[in-house]
């Protein structure tokens, strides 16, 4: 399948008519989206460190980029659970992967979602980021093809950080970007 390069299109096409929606006079103050933090966490993993491989490999796969090992900060007794024992996996995508990142996800992965009650407006903060779950990781392409080895994985979490300094900005450049909100 071939993509179209999205941040091609967004420099040329989207961002005067996002400085004409936005009353923005400098093309500087236009909102971007800074980078796209992504975690798979779960406390069950403390207690089987195998099981931290499955997601250390869908992070990567997804993401294209080595993933960090995330560590607990205190002792959580309901799962009995010490202070510094893995529990997740996180990447940050930046710069030229944010484009790749989004092209994917808003093409391929997002079609694939059936409850888009995630994509809600309330999932915007007053900041203009967005904050996602989703529940089902074999939406992604990547981890779909290999379901056997995935199929564990637990929920997904996105974290969308724009320069956007309102709800109003993020909302019109994520709906530029096609992420579809109800």
């Amino acid at each position: 399948m071939i993509l179209t390069n999205k941040k091609i299109s967004y420099s040329k096409d989207t961002s005067y008519d996002m400085a004409m929606r936005l009353n923005v006079k400098n093309v500087i103050d236009i909102p971007n989206i800074d980078k796209i933090d992504i975690n798979i966490s779960n406390p069950s993993v403390a207690l089987n460190k195998k099981s931290i491989l499955p997601i250390l490999t869908s992070l990567e796969l997804i993401c294209k980029q080595r993933p960090t090992i995330i560590k607990s900060k205190r002792i959580i007794q309901q799962f009995n659970i010490r202070k510094g024992a893995l529990i997740g996996a996180k990447v940050t995508v930046r710069q030229n992967n944010v484009a790749n990142f989004l092209e994917t996800l808003v093409s391929l992965s997002v079609p694939k979602i059936q409850n888009t009650k995630s994509f809600n407006k309330v999932n915007l903060s007053r900041d203009g980021n967005l904050s996602l779950t989703l529940r089902d990781p074999l939406v992604f392409h990547e981890l779909e093809q290999e379901f056997e080895k995935f199929s564990k994985v637990p929920s997904v979490k996105l974290s969308i950080n724009t320069t956007a300094s309102s709800k109003k900005e993020a909302l019109c450049l994520l709906s530029y970007i096609n992420i579809p909100f109800v």
